[in-house]
């Protein structure tokens, strides 16, 4: 029953998004900014906008410095009303090169929009708690610039936000070389400081634990929003949520897959998704098999170099049986 389900909810969202491949917008006259998608590189300047229910990534030519310095301290949301030209994205030009129409198509963007001119620039308010979220986590990105030195605000930006922009672009082959690339990618241990932090801060405030765990619910939506809507933070808050309520181990993995098939179905269209999920999978069977088949922790009737031993073991083996799966699939996505 399970499974005819989830069928359905997969073929019902393949119709969706076939549907809108196929009826695509004739033209666009106005469009909502996306503010903490804005990206400014020299005299180009990109972003995500709204227009009647539908996501378009947008470009346009900067024509002055004074027009630049605008775009790059806007945080609030707007409406930009313009003339532009719209089109399809491009397909995969090479064999096994970077498909950006399928990239796309996984966020929801079916055409591009280039602006020839913009019209106005009027500011608006919004009910919207996802355009309100943009907004926010923008005025932290252009905040934590105007107040930080280089390198400290790409650090501050990346590890706290997941906002990496054409600053952080420049330095990332110096990262590369360095072997500290990884340490940007926001994960699962960031996701568990903040939210062990603000329960300790709530229960010193005299907050009860039940009441805490129903306020864990608002506070992981705007923490969500802050990041952008990342794949692994989303997959680390939903495995602490469900932690709180009992649910552990394989169980708590099985039942974040499930709730990120209908949340987030693209996720696992992308490298990222699957490889959060593979790493995560692994840590927690590990444990399980520390655990032993009864739920017992074997690490307190067994020596602790056994145990590291054990868990180096089991690592090394997983990892060897599915490399070339690996392989294989991130040279296909």
């Amino acid at each position: 029953m399970i499974c005819g389900i989830f069928g359905f909810w997969f073929l019902f969202q393949n119709w969706q998004q076939s549907q809108a491949s196929q009826n695509l917008a004739d033209s666009v006259e106005r469009v909502r900014i996306l503010p903490d998608t804005i990206k400014v590189n020299g005299d180009s300047l990109s972003f995500r906008g709204k227009a009647n229910g539908r996501i378009f990534q947008v470009y346009y030519k900067l024509q002055s410095e004074n027009e630049k310095g605008q775009f790059q301290a806007l945080t609030a949301l707007h409406d930009l009303e313009l003339e532009g030209k719209l089109s399809e994205p491009e397909g995969q030009r090479n064999f096994g090169g970077f498909d950006y129409q399928a990239y796309l198509k996984t966020q929801g963007i079916y055409q591009i929009l280039t602006v020839k001119r913009i019209q106005s620039l009027q500011k608006v308010g919004s009910w919207d708690i996802g355009e309100n979220l943009s907004s926010l986590r923008r005025k932290a990105v252009v905040w934590i610039k105007t107040h930080f030195p280089d390198p400290m605000r790409n650090y501050m930006t990346g590890l706290l936000l997941g906002h990496l922009d054409t600053d952080f672009e420049e330095m990332n082959e110096l990262y590369s070389s360095l072997g500290i690339i990884h340490l940007f990618a926001l994960s699962g241990m960031q996701v568990g400081f903040f939210m062990d932090g603000f329960k300790k801060l709530l229960l010193r405030l005299g907050l009860t634990q039940e009441k805490l765990k129903w306020l864990t619910y608002p506070f992981s939506l705007i923490y969500a929003g802050l990041t952008g809507f990342s794949a692994s933070v989303i997959r680390s808050l939903l495995q602490k949520l469900l932690a709180q309520h009992g649910v552990k181990g394989l169980d708590n993995f099985a039942l974040t897959v499930l709730i990120l098939f209908i949340i987030m179905p693209n996720f696992f269209l992308t490298a990222g998704g699957v490889f959060v999920l593979r790493l995560c999978f692994y840590l927690d069977y590990g444990q399980q098999r520390r655990r032993g088949p009864q739920g017992c922790d074997q690490r307190k009737s067994s020596h602790f170099l056994g145990n590291i031993a054990h868990s180096v073991l089991l690592f090394c083996g997983i990892s060897t049986l599915v490399y070339p799966f690996d392989l294989c699939l991130f040279l296909s996505i």
